[in-house]
């Protein structure tokens, strides 16, 4: 069974509740959701599986549909991405990962800095000359894919030990 999830923003796909995970799914553009209040400082983890060819991942500091980062995994690489009415690549690095496996993905932001790890191992860490400072958190798919998600955590704050 599934359900309807309150409290979110759409943007395109096919998202549900099944099961206990988030699960998106998207046919011939890609597919956003956030959810969450405007945060600045703040981690974010949650694990994750891409079950089709694609790229899939966690998405913050979202000022909405046309502004966002993206930290997103399609199998061969992990990448972050920038999106000012389109998304461009800031930094990438090769990744091996299987389709269906479950990924632990966290994405790190204080100022201007942003650090992504996998399975709890730093992949990138990276400063942007141009940062947006604040917004809230979500979930992607691209065009043609689909993934699960499962357990978001967020912290907020600049006491954060992790942030340092």
């Amino acid at each position: 069974t599934h359900q309807e999830i309150s409290g979110t923003v759409y943007w395109h796909g096919k998202w549900e509740l099944s099961e206990g995970l988030l699960q998106g799914s998207s046919d011939d553009t890609h597919g956003e959701i956030y959810f969450g209040i405007k945060m600045q400082d703040f981690s974010v983890k949650n694990k994750f599986q891409l079950n089709t060819e694609g790229k899939a991942g966690i998405l913050f500091r979202v000022q909405g549909a046309s502004r966002s980062y993206g930290a997103f995994i399609d199998g061969k690489t992990l990448s972050l991405e920038k999106n000012h009415y389109q998304y461009q690549i800031l930094h990438q690095v090769d990744l091996k990962i299987d389709l269906n496996q479950w990924v632990k993905i966290e994405v790190i932001v204080k100022k201007n800095r942003i650090k992504v790890l996998v399975n709890d191992q730093e992949m990138i860490s990276y400063l942007d000359p141009k940062p947006y400072y604040e917004g809230c958190v979500g979930a992607y798919i691209s065009a043609n894919s689909s993934a699960r998600y499962n357990k978001f955590q967020i912290n907020e704050g600049e006491d954060n030990e992790e942030m340092v």
